[in-house]
This record gives C-alpha cells, structure tokens and sequence, in this order.
C-alpha cells in the first residue's frame, strides 16, 4: 500500500451573503457523494437562498462527485435557486476542464466577501 495518507473528507457549513456557503476538504470521490448529498438535502429544506461550494481545499475530485455537483446544480434551478461554486483548488480546476464543464460548473465570483 502507498505510504501517503488520504486527505479526510470534511464538509462545514457557514452562512454567507445570501448564501449557505458549503466549504469541502479532502478528497471528494464516490465514497463522498452520499454525505455531500445529505448535507446539502438538508439544506435544500431548510432554507431558500443559493448554495455556494467552496472547493479551495479540494485535492481530488473525481466523476461522481462532479455528477452530484451536477444533480445539486439541476435541482436547484429547479427550484429557481442556484449553485454556485468558489475558489476551485488546481485539482479541481483541472478535472472540470479537461471534462469540458468549466463553462457549467466553473468558478464564479466570491459571493461570500
């Protein structure tokens, strides 16, 4: 087994300027998708603004959760809301490029001040 050590998952929650912001560290992959899901389910119900995923301290990202970022992303605008994504780490940056989705799931601007 490689000696480097996974980056644990963390997701916190924090408000922002007419937004709950979602920040994420470590490695968002498949084995994440659930718990993101649940956390921004919970949010999706218990509020109406715009959701905001802060991915700075991402340092992979693989096709699951880019396809729940996705799902999140539909849901939303269903819903007239939207998901906006901040401060993408290079990893991500990279991933969503060579996808071609940095047109739909690019960085906006810092909503959050």
């Amino acid at each position: 087994m490689d000696s480097q050590e996974l980056a644990p998952f963390n997701i916190s929650v924090r408000a922002g300027y007419g937004a709950v912001v979602l920040d994420i560290d470590g490695e968002f992959d498949m084995s994440e998708v659930e718990t993101f899901r649940s956390c921004v389910d919970e949010i999706i119900t218990s509020c109406d603004s715009a959701v905001v995923v802060d991915l700075a301290g991402v340092t992979f990202i693989d096709s699951s959760a880019i396809q729940a970022l996705l799902n999140i992303g539909r849901c939303l605008a269903g819903e007239g809301r939207e998901l906006r994504l901040q401060h993408l780490s290079a990893p991500v940056a990279r991933i969503l490029e060579l996808a071609g989705l940095t047109n739909l799931l690019g960085e906006t601007g810092d909503p959050c001040g």
